[in-house]
């Protein structure tokens, strides 16, 4: 009987515990911005001997056309390289996917061609 209850009472902070956890991840997801645009970078095709495409900073790229001498600028919330995994992707996006476990609504919008 005295077991019981000390398993009881765990249960009952264990479930407390949780909820503070999921409100505290989900204030910091609000946080960083409950919209995220991320860029990531195709890998070259074969046929493909250098990249227009440079990323001076992890939040932006720069597109150049050395034949016309023109050069355009964006910034995201990440950009991914044309080396980066998909593991660091999702580690990045991870915590998305956490708040949804948690009940939150989430949208991940994924564009664009693949190899």
């Amino acid at each position: 009987e005295i077991a019981s209850k000390e398993v009881e009472q765990y249960r009952e902070k264990y479930k407390t515990e949780q909820a503070i956890r999921r409100k505290l991840h989900n204030m910091v997801q609000e946080l960083r911005g409950n919209i995220r645009v991320y860029c990531r970078i195709r890998p070259l095709m074969k046929e493909e001997k250098v990249s227009c495409v440079s990323i001076p900073e992890e939040d932006h790229i720069r597109i150049t056309n050395s034949d016309l001498g023109v050069k355009k600028s964006w910034n995201f919330d990440k950009v991914f390289g044309s080396e980066t995994t998909q593991k660091s992707v999702f580690d990045e996006v991870s915590a998305l996917v956490t708040s949804m476990l948690d009940g939150y609504n989430v949208c991940i919008f994924a564009y664009g061609q693949t190899g």
